[in-house]
This record gives C-alpha cells, sequence and structure tokens, in this order.
C-alpha cells in the first residue's frame, strides 16, 4: 500500500487494515480484561481503556491532512509510515507489563 498511490492500493490497504484494526481491537479488549488489577474498579479500569482505545481517533482528523499535504499533496505513503512507526511505538508500553490473571 505504500508503494502504490492509486485507487487499487488504497482499497486492498484499507481492507487489509480494516481486518488488523478488528484483531488488534478483540486482542487488545482481552488483555485489558486480562490485566485488570480488581473486581471492585471493573468499570472506571474499562472506561479508561475505552479512552485510550478512542482518543487516537480524535487527533487523526487533524494530523493526517498534515501529512497528505507533505510534499505537494496526495502523499499517501508519508501518511502510511507515519502510521506504522505510530503502531510500533504503541507496542513499546505492552513489554512493561509483566504478568496477567
Amino acid at each position: 500500500m505504500i508503494l502504490g498511490n492509486s485507487p487499487p492500493w488504497t482499497y486492498v490497504g484499507s481492507a487489509v487494515s480494516g481486518v488488523a484494526g478488528g484483531a488488534i481491537a478483540g486482542v487488545n479488549f482481552a488483555f485489558a480484561l486480562a490485566t485488570l488489577p480488581g473486581t471492585a474498579d471493573v468499570a472506571r479500569d474499562l472506561g479508561l481503556v475505552n479512552m485510550a482505545a478512542t482518543l487516537p481517533y480524535s487527533f487523526v482528523p487533524f494530523a493526517a491532512p498534515l501529512l497528505l499535504g507533505l510534499g505537494g499533496g496526495n502523499n499517501c505513503p508519508v501518511l502510511f509510515c507515519a502510521a506504522a512507526v505510530l503502531c510500533l511505538l504503541g507496542c513499546l508500553p505492552l513489554a512493561k507489563i509483566r504478568k496477567a490473571r
């Protein structure tokens, strides 16, 4: 998807990222449930998980046009490379988790 800058590659990339996004959302939710500290504050903890999962969707509409505008506009490879880097950076905190129930 990074190499192609045409509508068919955009459709393929959107399908792949949709499937991957759904899979990772399920894994993240299961992982969050497995690492909850106790049953007393489950609602509060899951509320924080929800905020952490949905907050990036508030920032992307402002950041994406800036990235797409680099280099004269319609720069999808920059957008997708930035998304890949941010996804990899988002995995780093998972290394700090010691155990799950």
